[in-house]
């Protein structure tokens, strides 16, 4: 379901990471220098903002969304790949902050893979330069 409505949402919404250097903040096509420092210093040039909450963008109670948090977690860990805390936030607050990871050195096309499997409508993938873009899963 990819109305004009869920691409502004997405693109409004905030995305703060805790890493070693503390809070990062990120939004969907701005530059974020903390965003490049961060994948610098982790030895990476990319990333991606990756969440198993709300599938669909139907909400979800704080169990389920605690639930598939868990198994994305434990996707992630089998798969070799460190994670960072983050939550994504609507700052007009129509929508509740949401829990999710970064996940440095993660590959846009894995990224899709996972957004899919966790049935998310999209995926947040960052570059060399820090730049976060959305990407819609298949």
């Amino acid at each position: 379901m990819r109305t004009p409505a869920l691409r502004r949402a997405y693109l409004a919404a905030h995305y703060h990471v805790a890493g070693p250097m503390g809070v990062v903040r990120v939004r969907i096509g701005f530059a974020s220098p903390g965003l490049r420092a961060l994948q610098r210093r982790l030895g990476v040039v990319q990333s991606a903002f990756l969440t198993a909450c709300n599938p669909g963008s139907r909400r979800r109670g704080a169990p389920a969304n605690g639930l598939g948090h868990q198994q994305l977690v434990r996707c992630l860990a089998a798969l070799g790949y460190r994670r960072l805390p983050a939550r994504g936030v609507d700052p007009r607050g129509h929508w509740p902050d949401e829990p999710g990871l970064l996940v440095p050195g993660l590959p846009a096309e894995l990224a899709l893979e996972l957004g899919e499997r966790f049935g998310q409508n999209a995926v947040v993938h960052a570059d060399r330069a820090g730049v976060p873009r959305l990407l819609w899963t298949p």
